[in-house]
């Protein structure tokens, strides 16, 4: 998972002599859980690089990871724990305490250090997907999660204590046999790898499910007990327990099998409720989307006396561009694949540029780059070879793009990186960034450039120095007005 660790090491201070000690090792791809426990647990390798390859498998951000590591903190966390002969829940409150003076090292992130550190693997990664799986799993709650955030983003309270995080270790080893009933016993570590799941399994789909939409999310994050069968799920449902005071809820979703214009989808609905009734004996409230039930269906609910509510999940991102997100976030999902923009890919590429066009004529330039019309980018000062990237995601979706010019001088401008809206806050821009920087790498190219507005585009701006740009300050106004500033990355 994450991205490769070369990027990373490149980013060490004295990097050659990090890069040097994990030779033999495949730095220049992302690494596997098995590969990155060799390296961590080789003592030729250096405290630092070990470090570099927990963040890369992590996807911890440019610029968090280039902070951290300056942190004076850092290097005595990672000694301690590589030496450790602690149990732990006593390793916890210190690395938890070192953690608060290094930036960008949140819960996620610390608990990978305890994880592939220490010398036991028996201290499990506190992330966002395992904390919710293990809320899913288990009742009553044995962690907290912070608030409930956009698109049911929740991570792992960041207070959680030396205790809770015990407790939540002996609940993923204690799972071990309810999810492997037959076979040997798994390890602590399938049991947690289980729960992350991976993108687009069936496992992450109804995680996502239950925490993203409102009521389901705020019922969980607040001590409600998830009561859903997987028929239930694949019917478009969450049921859930709400405890003070008791009531059941059933959250109608966009199921595989549930239509809500359907009136047979209605039926198994009627169904479920009345068993769910019998079993439970609790008042029960139906949330449903937006839109007219069937008039028999709601008379048999009134007799039944069912509370129906309506509820629609939110589908804007409520801050435009990309690179928003702190680390702890944990939305760095698989990163799909780029290629190289076609013709097939004009409408997708003429839709984001229009974000552009605010501050000029910029949906011109997009397009001549994809048509390849030399003379027109050159009349518009684009002299150099220029190449367009789609990225795409695991089900084949387009997500974004990048356009990058490759200037005399060793130098490749960046004009503009788009995210779809439905895609931002999962690392796209990110990857598609990498994805430049290795091009650049192998065609001898030593820095990269781009402008963007200086105050206009705030998430645009951050996700550019959180990536690894410096800020070189004020270049001008764009051909619409705004002030713009020039950006620079040195690799």
């Amino acid at each position: 998972m994450g991205r490769s660790p070369i990027f990373y090491l490149d980013r060490l201070p004295a990097a050659a002599g990090h890069i040097a000690s994990v030779a033999g090792y495949p730095i220049g791809a992302p690494l596997t859980r098995s590969a990155l426990r060799a390296i961590c647990i080789d003592p030729a390798v250096t405290p630092l690089a070990k470090y570099a390859c927990i963040m890369a498998w992590g996807g911890q951000r440019f610029g968090n990871f280039v902070k951290s590591c300056r942190a004076p903190a850092l290097a005595p966390l990672i000694r301690a724990l590589l030496a450790s002969t602690n149990n732990r829940q006593i390793d916890f409150a210190p690395t938890q305490a070192a953690a608060a003076l290094i930036p960008g090292l949140g819960i996620s992130f610390y608990t990978k250090l305890l994880f592939f550190l220490r010398p036991v693997q028996d201290a499990y990664i506190l992330d966002q997907w395992t904390a919710k799986s293990i809320l899913l799993l288990q009742f009553p709650p044995v962690i907290r999660l912070g608030p409930l955030g956009y698109e049911g983003f929740a991570r792992a309270h960041p207070a959680t204590t030396p205790a809770e995080y015990e407790c939540f270790c002996k609940a993923v080893e204690g799972l071990r046999g309810p999810l492997w009933p037959v076979g040997p016993p798994p390890t602590g570590e399938q049991v947690e790898m289980a729960m992350f799941d991976k993108p687009g399994g069936f496992w992450r789909g109804f995680v996502k499910s239950n925490f993203k939409h409102p009521v389901a999310g705020k019922l969980l994050v607040n001590g409600g007990e998830s009561l859903t069968q997987a028929h239930d799920y694949r019917c478009g449902l969450l049921v859930i327990r709400r405890i003070d005071p008791p009531r059941l809820f059933v959250i109608g979703i966009h199921g595989s099998c549930c239509h809500w214009s359907s009136d047979d989808c209605y039926r198994l609905l009627l169904a479920r409720l009345r068993e769910l009734l019998a079993q439970h004996k609790l008042p029960i409230t139906l949330v449903l989307p937006l839109g007219p039930c069937p008039q028999w269906f709601t008379d048999a609910l009134q007799a039944l006396g069912i509370t129906v509510e309506t509820s629609e999940v939110e589908s804007k991102n409520p801050s435009a561009g990309a690179g928003t997100d702190d680390d702890d976030k944990e939305l760095f999902d698989p990163i799909g694949v780029t290629r190289r923009a076609c013709q097939q890919d004009l409408e997708f590429i003429t839709n984001l540029a229009q974000a552009f066009d605010r501050f000029g004529p910029y949906v011109k330039v997009f397009l001549d780059m994809l048509h390849g019309n030399r003379a027109a980018l050159q009349h518009q000062g684009v002299i150099g070879e220029v190449e367009l990237f789609i990225h795409e995601d695991d089900a084949g979706q387009r997500t974004g793009f990048v356009a990058v010019e490759w200037k005399n001088g060793g130098i490749g401008d960046i004009h503009g990186v788009a995210v779809d809206e439905r895609h931002r806050r999962k690392g796209v821009a990110n990857h598609l960034l990498d994805h430049v920087e290795q091009l650049a790498r192998q065609r001898g190219t030593m820095k990269l450039e781009c402008i963007t507005a200086e105050t206009e585009n705030g998430p645009g701006l951050n996700c550019f120095t959180n990536w690894g740009f410096q800020n070189l300050g004020f270049v001008g106004n764009y051909p619409n007005g705004q002030r713009a500033v020039k950006l620079r990355h040195t690799l």
